[in-house]
């Protein structure tokens, strides 16, 4: 993660909570190229670079956080970002922003950089999100960063470490 930091000009730190949480080794490894692409998602599209986190009163390093969280029916791991956060306005114009950006091909990139817009995108996440029976969310706040959510129902959990 640090080397996409540096590829892009931008301080990156890493925040890691729930560790202790067992889960089924196929759910983990349908997931892991998922949440590759979402942390660099995160860095690329979402965290801003030094000098405008500090014009919009932020610390200079952008935060990414993943959390594991285990709930009533299930298991819940959230990637989030304190940084700009999508304008639904803008971006899906009405239509449920989710559903647009996991359209096959859509980027909020211009033109491919060295991390992201290479036509990979949210759709091949949600895809294999759903290929394990779990569930994409995301919530997102317009200058505060957003946090994408995949729910694991409780028959792929399989115990929480004490």
């Amino acid at each position: 993660m640090s080397q996409t930091g540096k590829t892009l000009g931008k301080q990156v730190q890493l925040v890691t909570h729930g560790g202790d949480l067992l889960v089924n080794v196929d759910v983990i490894d349908g997931l892991r190229d998922s949440f590759v692409h979402l942390i660099r998602n995160a860095i690329d599209h979402g965290l801003e670079l030094p000098d405008e986190r500090r014009a919009a009163g932020k610390a200079e390093w952008g935060t990414v956080r993943i959390d594991a969280v285990r709930t009533v029916d299930g298991l819940r791991l959230d990637l989030s970002d304190d940084g700009r956060g999508i304008d639904a306005a803008v971006v899906a114009g009405g239509e449920e922003l989710l559903d647009v950006l996991t359209r096959p091909g859509f980027s909020t990139k211009g033109q491919a950089g060295p991390v992201s817009g290479r036509g990979v995108g949210l759709d091949v996440v949600r895809n294999q999100v759903e290929q394990l029976g779990a569930q994409l969310s995301l919530e997102t706040s317009p200058g505060t960063g957003s946090r994408f959510s995949i729910f694991v129902s409780e028959t792929k959990v399989l115990a929480h470490a004490a």
